[in-house]
């Protein structure tokens, strides 16, 4: 069972049920009534039916808008029971679940759909079930003839397996849906949980940073062959689950046995996570004082250990503060009901990264599971434990406003340490890495950074790619603080994009195993997202392969590339424009004209990997906007942008041009020798306006801006006005709500 009733006056488990399953008022308070729980969790064989569902309907859907389809993956909503799950399908939606749900065998031998998947159909439902006794789920106010249609539909040049009632199960039928099973035997909990509570779904597309309103959720393994749930929907991958980022109550949070997956203390799982940490150099080797001395941790000090974790001083205050924390954490750990705790993805360590990263457009931390009972039921000073977030930089008793604050400070590390506890608790077990210390260098002569006192890195290699991820701990002198960045390389990319800033991921802990723990998560997480991972130059970590004789067109290039928002637009360009001509402006007169750009043919890109030059406008453009870089050696380097070698270069990185930026910067780039923007801009004013308008406008498969040609007529060739046109076309654009 999950999401006690308990707690709860009927009236406001009901309003939180109807979040969750969008289900009316009095529905959801008859099926409280009925049950006794906000939300059931259920039974293992409808679990699985459960999981496979959503696992298939989130293949199907990829990235959607639920308000497209009258709900996430067409589901309006739900009514979950403890041995069926009534779901209510928009009819327009039905041909994509057939085709997502029904097993059919395909003339080339191949089988979709879900293996040994059958139904009946009532007068007005559709009741989906395995050969598992009881497992069922009724698509509610769905017609047969409906049902039928949409069936017909997907089956289209294939066999269907299945009919209406107990068609018999072949062998090769029921091999693959063992595999099925066993595939999804891991995460079935967390999918069968969001598909009784598919509403969190639509509240992610509700958020005010997501702003295509769309929802990605993707099963990926990881490189152990676990799969977990991700989150593309901002764009980039995100390991946390959907209530945990939309702050949904715990008590709404689907169950697991807790017990059954942990097996040792928090505390325990502490000193195993400091044990294995890399040691530290002596210089910054922060041990306790010697009021408790070393052996204390090696027999048992499970408190002193969590004070390390987190970066807290060694003191008495810390250290009790630290025994209540993990007392607490133990209960939420051996509570049957507190199993979500490791459906979080990848461990609750994502919780410390929200805190450490702050996500842009993204949702904040939470409290921890077990924080009302942590602040409720101790007898600690918070005042005494708050001095500890200040030490040893500051002297609070001589800032009165900070000694005020120290009660909130105080429950902020409390709340740290029962999060520092839980997160060391669900490290997953794999993968694990092999961290070493290495000697910190610069990227470039020119561009040292001011180097780390230390440096600690590990590998994770990326299936089908030669470059891995690079994680990496700085220490850089400041107390209890240690920087983890997620790079690409080293092998596979220039030294520049290596140790480019900002880093993939990056954040800070408080100790040098907290800071791994996060930079592992980091790269968990980004390895996830890595078809979708870019570097410094824009280009995907892992290019997609083309056929040999492939020659893309700028129409297939933009439809590929505008949903992810990779495609350069002539509004983009002309922005860039204005740093060209402020180069040139500001030098005018001197003793330098100004700087110059090379030809496509002299290439885009050149010099060594630690040093790379720009020369063409082209590259400049690529630097500051969505296109992938050219390298040196490339077809791509030395082809000009309406070319089938940079056109397949943008097709391997999932770029694109509009057919107007393509106008210019291939005019642009045509003349030899290095000449003047000026000079340059000129030749790419003039082929936009010789070329024919509709043509061009033709090449591109979005909706046509309505002040395009006008645009076009109107820039300028004096690059000495390209920057108040540009804020011309802006403020038409984006015009002020004042």
């Amino acid at each position: 069972m999950s999401s006690l009733f308990a707690g709860h006056s009927l009236f406001e488990a009901a309003k939180l049920r109807c979040q969750l399953t969008g289900e009316s008022f009095q529905t959801a308070r008859t099926e409280i009534a009925d049950s006794g729980l906000v939300l059931t969790a259920p039974e293992p064989a409808q679990e699985m039916l459960e999981a496979r569902v959503l696992a298939a309907l989130l293949e199907k859907f990829g990235r959607h808008q639920p308000t497209a389809v009258g709900g996430p993956y067409g589901i309006t909503r739900v009514s979950p029971r403890l041995a069926e799950i009534r779901v209510n399908v928009g009819r327009a939606q039905l041909p994509r679940w057939a085709a997502a749900l029904a097993p059919i065998q395909h003339a080339d031998g191949s089988m979709t759909g879900l293996a040994g998947l059958r139904w009946i159909e009532t007068g007005k439902a559709i009741v989906l079930h395995l050969s598992s006794p009881g497992a069922r789920i009724v698509l509610a106010g769905t017609f047969a003839k409906d049902w039928q249609r949409a069936l017909a539909e997907a089956t289209a040049g294939g066999r269907l397996l299945a009919g209406p009632g107990d068609a018999p199960i072949g062998p090769a039928e029921r091999e693959r849906a063992e595999q099925e099973e066993v595939r999804l035997s891991g995460c079935a909990a967390m999918l069968a949980g969001l598909l009784r509570r598919i509403i969190v779904v639509d509240q992610l597309a509700e958020l005010p940073f997501n702003s295509e309103s769309a929802v990605e959720l993707r099963l990926r393994a990881d490189s152990a062959g676990v799969l977990r749930l991700t989150d593309f929907s901002t764009g980039r991958a995100r390991l946390s689950a959907p209530w945990v980022r939309l702050h949904v109550p715990a008590e709404l949070w689907p169950s697991a046995v807790g017990a059954q997956r942990h097996g040792f203390s928090a505390g325990a799982a502490v000193r195993a996570l400091l044990a294995a940490a890399p040691p530290l150099p002596e210089v910054i080797d922060r041990r306790p004082s010697n009021e408790f001395g070393d052996a204390a941790i090696e027999e048992g000090g499970d408190a002193l250990a969590l004070c390390m974790l987190a970066g807290l001083a060694i003191q008495p205050i810390a250290v009790a503060a630290a025994t209540w924390a993990l007392d607490v954490a133990d209960r939420q750990l051996a509570d049957p009901q507190a199993g979500y705790l490791f459906d979080e993805p990848g461990g609750w360590v994502a919780n410390r990264r929200r805190y450490a990263e702050d996500w842009v457009n993204e949702t904040g931390p939470v409290d921890p599971p077990g924080a009302i009972a942590l602040l409720r039921d101790h007898t600690l000073d918070l005042s005494a434990l708050g001095r500890l977030g200040y030490l040893p930089s500051v002297d609070v008793d001589a800032h009165p406003l900070l000694a005020a604050r120290l009660p909130q400070e105080g429950t902020q590390i409390l709340l740290a340490l029962l999060d520092w506890a839980l997160a060391a608790a669900t490290r997953p077990a794999a993968p694990r890495y092999r961290w070493h210390q290495i000697t910190p260098r610069a990227a470039t002569e020119d561009f040292p950074r001011l180097l780390p006192h230390a440096r600690w890195v590990a590998a994770h290699p990326l299936p089908g790619s030669q470059v891995p991820l690079q994680l990496r701990v700085d220490y850089g002198g400041s107390v209890n603080t240690f920087c983890y960045e997620i790079h690409a390389g080293p092998e596979g990319v220039p030294v520049w994009v290596h140790h480019a800033q900002p880093a993939m991921r990056f954040g800070t802990g408080p100790s040098l195993a907290a800071a791994i723990i996060m930079a592992e998560h980091a790269a968990l997480e980004s390895s996830l997202g890595a078809e979708k991972l870019r570097t410094a130059e824009r280009r995907l970590l892992i290019p997609r392969s083309l056929p040999a004789d492939a020659d893309p067109t700028l129409p297939e290039l933009i439809t590929e590339a505008a949903p992810d928002g990779q495609v350069l637009d002539l509004f983009d360009l002309v922005a860039s424009l204005r740093t060209f001509a402020d180069q040139e402006l500001h030098l005018a007169g001197g003793p330098e004209p100004g700087p110059t750009y090379t030809s496509a043919a002299d290439g885009h890109w050149s010099g060594p990997d630690n040093r790379p030059e720009l020369g063409s406008i082209t590259a400049i453009v690529e630097q500051d906007y969505v296109l992938p870089a050219t390298r040196d050696g490339e077809a791509a380097n030395i082809a000009s942008v309406d070319s089938t070698a940079y056109r397949r270069h943008l097709a391997a990185h999932r770029c694109a041009l509009d057919p107007f930026a393509a106008c210019y910067l291939a005019a642009a780039d045509a003349a030899a020798g290095p000449l003047l923007f000026s000079t340059r801009h000129a030749a790419g004013v003039a082929a936009l306006r010789d070329a024919d308008f509709a043509v061009l406008q033709s090449l591109d498969p979005r909706p046509p801006s309505s002040d395009l040609e006008r645009v076009i007529l109107e820039l300028p060739v004096e690059i000495g006005q390209i920057v108040d046109f540009f804020q011309q076309w802006y403020d038409r654009r984006y015009p002020s709500q004042e």
